[in-house]
């Protein structure tokens, strides 16, 4: 899809592909599903959104899902994490989820799955 802003203003994006040009999420956001990757150029989350991956293995856009911005990520909202396949991360796993040359702002809250007090953290940024 070629834009030069996409705006979901409530609206949702889910699947896997590259929007050229910007995203500005001001709903939820799926990429992947059941992982994939979802690449756009540069990333923009307002207070409102959601960001929601789907993590069952540490690889990403294969086994779990990844939005890659080709020049900024701008968080904030709400990052969402699901477990998908039966999958259990290990402790010292790490996932990288939003990946962009530059990041700003950060998610203001997480919904993470319960998992064994051993993992330390879900998310690489």
């Amino acid at each position: 899809m070629t834009v030069t802003l996409l705006d979901l203003n409530g609206s949702t994006l889910s699947g896997r592909g590259t929007v050229t040009g910007a995203l500005n999420n001001d709903g939820p956001v799926s990429p992947g599903l059941f992982s994939g990757e979802l690449v756009v150029g540069n990333y923009l989350q307002q207070a409102s959104a959601r960001l929601e991956v789907e993590v069952g293995g540490v690889v990403a856009g294969t086994e779990h899902s990844r939005l890659s911005a080709q020049a900024v990520a701008n968080l904030n909202g709400t990052l969402e994490v699901s477990l998908i396949d039966g999958y259990l991360p290990q402790g010292g796993e790490g996932f990288e989820i939003v990946a962009a040359e530059t990041f700003t702002g950060d998610f203001s809250s997480y919904i993470l799955p319960l998992i064994a007090t051993d993992v330390q953290s879900m998310g690489v940024l």
